[in-house]
């Protein structure tokens, strides 16, 4: 969910940005804060889906939503721990090179 928002922000962004000329300032700020409101609202639905994941007498809400929301999280987390990883071994590698 908040890859989705992070998602939607970059492409209000990105809109924002590509139609400066056209718009506003006034209408961009509005962009903007509708999407930090988005932002704002989703830890409060996820909350409530977990809630309603808790009483799911079917027990549909945890594989099919819960589950792959938490392996996309996960994923991205990995994937930024790599990319920490990556640049701290390269950091290193010119730390040497320099040394050299």
């Amino acid at each position: 969910m908040h890859k989705q928002a992070d998602a939607a922000h970059e492409q209000a962004t990105s809109n924002t940005a590509s139609q400066a000329g056209s718009d506003s300032v006034r209408q961009q700020q509005e962009r903007n804060a509708a999407v930090e409101k988005i932002q704002a609202v989703l830890p409060y639905l996820e909350a409530e889906l977990l809630d309603a994941a808790y009483d799911d007498p079917s027990r549909l809400i945890v594989p099919v939503v819960m589950l792959p929301l938490i392996q996309e999280r996960l994923s991205d987390e990995a994937a930024q721990h790599a990319e920490r990883t990556a640049q701290k071994a390269f950091d290193e590698l010119l730390q040497d090179e320099v040394r050299l």
